[in-house]
């Protein structure tokens, strides 16, 4: 199960539409459009990963402030819609 984060939202559980791994154009979906870029590891004991837009900044979207804290890095910040799912649902 994978967390839809948007920005000043309450997360929301998602799945992959072929029910093992999120497919691009889902990713694009979750993620403010392209292109995608993966962070990991992401905080906990499982091997979850952050998938975002790359351009999020230079776009100016809002900061991501659950995100942000579930990422876990003192020294960056997540901005616009994430999604946060194991390493294996990302083709």
């Amino acid at each position: 199960m994978a967390l839809w984060v948007k920005p000043g939202c309450k997360p929301e559980r998602v799945r992959p539409e072929n029910g093992k791994a999120f497919t691009l154009e889902e990713l694009y979906r979750y993620t403010n459009g392209g292109p995608i870029e993966v962070v990991c590891p992401v905080g906990g004991p499982y091997n979850r990963v952050c998938v975002l837009n790359e351009e999020g900044k230079l776009r100016q979207l809002p900061t991501n402030e659950w995100a942000t804290t579930f990422y876990n890095n003192p020294q960056d910040y997540i901005v616009g819609d994430v999604l946060i799912c194991n390493d294996e649902e990302v083709e």
